[in-house]
């Protein structure tokens, strides 16, 4: 969606005031990115095709990391006030290159553990697609002038109790299928890999999504962010005087 880029920051609806503002979380985002690309993306997924050895699926999936580690390493030496773009930018094509590689590796998974019906394959490809439809769908939403409707829920349940009993119970069905059969454990990782790609598809959904609002709007961000830049040096001055 395209806003007039001579509004004044107070006509602009505050849900899409915060979307044309730049992240000015500098260097915790450096760090933030460096685990993303190399931990939580690259080495949890790159290490298991490792294993089971197929090139097809570890050259696509290397391929789509190593693009990753491109990008890392522009934000690395990117100097705090030509940052701009690249935080939203970084986690949209973060979010897309883990959900394609968590995806990829729950299917090598799958396959590793003996599933062999095509329909399964194509079923699981259909979903995951679909799952980028709906995602990006909810996130055009919040790009609208009227701001997205939330539902309050009256009563919601406590998370505490959940927290408790969650982590130890998760830990006796790991537990489990590490001394059950390989087979068992090997469709839970397909399962929990696939869950991983989903939270990918809706990461990628989000940022890109706000990073082609951003593009879209680039006159209107560049004047309210040197607004925002401004008073805050103005802020500096009087403090010092």
């Amino acid at each position: 969606m395209k806003l007039n880029p001579n509004a004044d920051r107070k006509d602009i609806p505050r849900h899409l005031l915060g979307q044309l503002i730049y992240d000015n979380t500098f260097m915790r985002f450096k760090f933030t990115t460096f685990f993303v690309t190399f931990v939580l993306i690259g080495l949890l997924t790159l290490g298991p095709l490792v294993l089971f050895q197929n090139k097809v699926t570890l050259y696509i999936v290397s391929s789509l990391v190593g693009l990753l580690v491109i990008l890392n390493f522009r934000v690395l030496l990117t100097r705090e006030e030509n940052f701009k773009y690249l935080t939203t930018l970084y986690l949209g094509f973060a979010g897309f290159v883990g959900a394609m590689a968590y995806f990829i590796t729950s299917l090598q998974i799958a396959k590793t553990a003996g599933v062999s019906s095509v329909i399964y394959y194509i079923v699981a490809a259909f979903f995951f697609l679909v799952s980028w439809y709906v995602f990006i769908y909810i996130q055009s939403k919040n790009y609208k002038i009227e701001p997205p409707v939330t539902k309050k829920n009256k009563a919601s349940l406590p998370v505490g109790p959940w927290i408790f009993f969650g982590g130890p119970l998760g830990y006796v069905v790991v537990q489990f299928l590490l001394a059950g059969n390989q087979y068992f454990l090997q469709l839970f990782m397909t399962f929990m890999y696939q869950f991983l790609a989903i939270f990918f598809v809706y990461m990628g959904a989000k940022f890109l999504s706000q990073c082609w609002f951003m593009l879209q709007n680039r006159h209107l961000v560049k004047r309210l962010n040197n607004e925002r830049k401004n008073k805050k040096m103005a802020k500096r001055r009087t403090k010092n005087v």
